[in-house]
This record gives C-alpha cells, structure tokens and sequence, in this order.
C-alpha cells in the first residue's frame, strides 16, 4: 500500500494542489451534459435501478426504492451467481450501472466486470493497497477513485477513470516533494458535477475538505485545515450542502460554495447519512445522533449500553421512517430505530453471532442486507427477523449493493461475489 501521511501537527493548508490531465493512453473526452446525474435521480429519472456510490447514493441513505425481484419472501432462497476473485481484500462496496458491475480490489487493480456472469471486461491499474479509503463512486460516466500517477507515491492522486474504457481523464493531487507524502484522506462521494473528498497536501499539513468539477478535476472550493489528521469516514452530500467529519463532530458546508454553516460534536469516528433535512450520525463511542441539517441542532440521541461502542465506516441506512444502524453494541447487532424519535424498534441480538454485523446496511423492497459473521445477511426490515444467513465471509466495512434481483458483496479473502435466486425466478440483469 502506498504510504500515506500520519498527521502530527495543526497547521495551515498548503497552498493549491497541482491539477494535472491526462488521458492516460485513451480517449481525454470529458462528458459534457448539465443533467444532475447521481443514484437517486437516476432512479427517479430513469426507472433503472443502479448502485453509484457506496451507501447507494451521496446522501448515504443506503436504500434503493427501485427493487421489486428480491423480497421478504424469497430473500432466503438467494444462491451464489458468480464468484469474480482478486489478488488481494476487498475493503470497498461493489457499484453497479447498466449491466458491470466495479469491483475495488487492495490489489491494486479496479475491475469492470459482467454484472450477470462475472465475466472481466477490463481492469484499470490504480496502484492502491487495501483501504476503505479507497472505495469509487460512478459519476457523469466516470469512476472517481484515488490512484497513484505512474506508481509515484509522491503522486497520491483522486483520478477519474472512464467507466467505458477503463482509461484515465484526470487526476488531482499535490506533488510535494515530501515525507510524509501527499494523499487523499477519505472515500470520494459525488453529486451532480461535484466530488468532494478530504485531502492532505503533505508533510506536517493538515488534510482540508476539497471540492472538485467531475468533468475536469478542476478544484472548486477547499474548506479550512480540519482539526483533526486524516481519516475514512466519508462526507455525505443532500440538499445542496456537504456533511463532513471533523474527527470528532459533523460540519456542513455549501456544496456550491463551501462556505461553512455549522459545526457540532458528536464523538468519535462519526459515520453520516442524511434524509429529509436531518443529518444522521453513527459515532464509535456516543451512539446515534439526529441533527437539524439547516442548523445542526440535535433533534435526538440514542445511546447504547454503556461500554458498547458503534462500527466503523458504517453510515445508516434510511428508508420508510426507519434508520438502520449497524454495530451498535459490543455483539453488532443491527438495530432499526425511528428516524424521527430516535425510539428503537427492533434490533437483532436474538439471532446469535452469525448475524452479527461487520458493514454498513443496505435497504430494498422491505430487505435490510448487511456484511456479518457468515458472508451476508437479509433481515425484515420491519421486524429484524433473519430471512438470509449465508453466503461466504468476506472483509468488515464491504456493505451489499442490490440492484434488479442481484446482491452484491465481498466474499472470500479477496473476491467479489454476486446472490441471485434461482433460476427460473431470476429476473433479468
């Protein structure tokens, strides 16, 4: 893996990080249409159900409305489908979109595979190592992914690799000249013609909140130095602002502008969502928060037995008034509360140490999926009943994507798996 920067000291953000082009060998042609384009207006557009981004869309709500083959009544029968190996752990979700299925592997390779068989289409080498960091979001035709330029490690770059070809468009990064080197601190996560991820510019600098144009890489806005070094929580995107760790709390920003709104402590290693004009958060030692998203007031907290502490990386999922939150507790039970009281209404401490919970969870068609002790499970999202226990093991952190009947997971110590139901009652991909 690449080295990264382990920040020692507060200071000032270094100057401008240095943009450069390339097209890597193939096509430089960027995408062109103004059309707001990420998972959730896809699906309201389009009727097509994709999975763009880790947690299904820039907002994390982990939810896909548009599923109707897999549900509460046959998510038991779910089989293997393909098994698509790696050279190395798989830290980060599968994203799907008409038909390939993205596959991030510690290997140093992105690959593009057939979402029905499997098959490889292409693989893009992008040099990183196994991280949760690094997981891709598609956007505008393009999957925004960190990568090394030429394999430089003073060259940690966010790099937009076109999702038809596998070819390189741009990179973004700042070549320093230094140790610690340059490198992004943070998964991407996309909205319209906007990427924002943290950055860290090298040496003793502090990593800031950056802004980036999809199309070009150009960089839009960089937030002040953030009180904290990096980390892998993610930032969400809704309703046109950013929500971003501080290490210890959640700040919003203006997507457009990044001017900063609010600010607010939460706890350790917050993990966030938002729907609705809240702001979710999972934190690893004060349990679950609601947050006016206009004012970061808190609206509710659930707190967990004293002593159990939250997953890592794991956002909540939303979806029907119900906020699903994995980890909570020391056993990782998942827990269904309500989105507006924060009331717990169910969680799974009944169905033993198999279910236990090892990513962030997923939603469809009354389904909650998660990553747990044996490959994946399916609960009513409802109830909290086990439909589904099963599948192989793979990496903590890989939450399922489901997209047209298909369940996609890690599976294995270093392969990428596909759940469908038995043919005949497949639907088709």
């Amino acid at each position: 893996m690449p080295l990264r920067a382990v920040l020692t000291a507060q200071a000032a953000v270094a100057a401008v990080a240095v943009l450069l082009l390339s097209a890597c060998g193939g096509s430089a042609s960027i995408p062109s249409s103004a059309t707001t384009f990420d998972a959730q207006t896809a699906a309201g557009t389009s009727g097509t159900a994709q999975w763009l981004q880790p947690y299904f869309n820039g907002a994390h709500t982990g939810f896909n409305p548009l599923e109707t083959t897999l549900s509460r009544s046959n998510a038991g029968s779910l089989t293997q489908l393909w098994s698509f190996p790696t050279g190395a752990q798989i830290t980060d979700p599968v994203i799907v979109q008409s038909g390939v299925a993205y596959v991030n592997s510690g290997d140093g390779y992105l690959y593009a595979v057939n979402a029905s068989t499997g098959a490889l289409i292409w693989k893009y080498e992008t040099y990183e190592g196994t991280s949760p960091q690094n997981a891709p979001v598609l956007t505008r035709g393009l999957i925004v992914v960190p990568c090394l330029v030429g394999d430089d490690t003073q060259k940690n770059a966010m790099c937009a690799i076109k999702a038809a070809t596998g070819k390189r468009v741009w990179a973004y990064y700042a070549d320093c000249n230094c140790l610690p080197p340059a490198g992004v601190s943070s998964p991407v996560v996309a909205s319209g013609t906007t990427a924002v991820f943290d950055y860290q510019d090298g040496s003793t600098s502090s990593s800031y909140v950056a802004a980036v144009d999809v199309r070009s890489g150009t960089r839009i806005w960089a937030s002040a130095p953030l009180p904290h070094g990096p980390d892998f929580w993610s930032a969400a995107i809704a309703g046109g602002q950013v929500f971003f760790s501080t290490g210890s709390g959640v700040c919003a920003a203006s997507l457009a502008s990044g001017t900063q709104a609010w600010c607010t402590s939460t706890g350790s290693e917050p993990s966030i969502a938002s729907a609705n004009g809240v702001v979710y958060v999972n934190s690893s030692n004060n349990g679950v928060f609601a947050l006016n998203a206009s004012t970061g007031a808190q609206i509710w907290q659930y707190t967990p037995t004293a002593g159990n502490s939250s997953g890592n990386y794991d956002p909540p999922a939303i979806a029907h008034g119900i906020l699903y939150v994995a980890g909570i507790g020391a056993s990782g039970n998942l827990y269904g509360l309500n989105a507006s009281t924060g009331a717990q209404i169910f969680n799974t401490s009944g169905a033993g140490s198999p279910a236990y919970t090892a990513s962030s969870p997923s939603v469809a068609n009354g389904v909650v999926y998660v990553q747990c002790t044996n490959g994946f499970c399916a609960f009513n999202s409802a109830t909290g009943a086990v439909l589904f226990d099963g599948g192989t093991p793979g990496q903590d952190y890989v939450s399922p994507a489901i997209v047209n009947g298909v369940v996609y997971a890690a599976c294995g110590p270093n392969s990428a798996c596909a759940y469908a139901l038995p043919a005949p009652h497949r639907s088709t991909f």
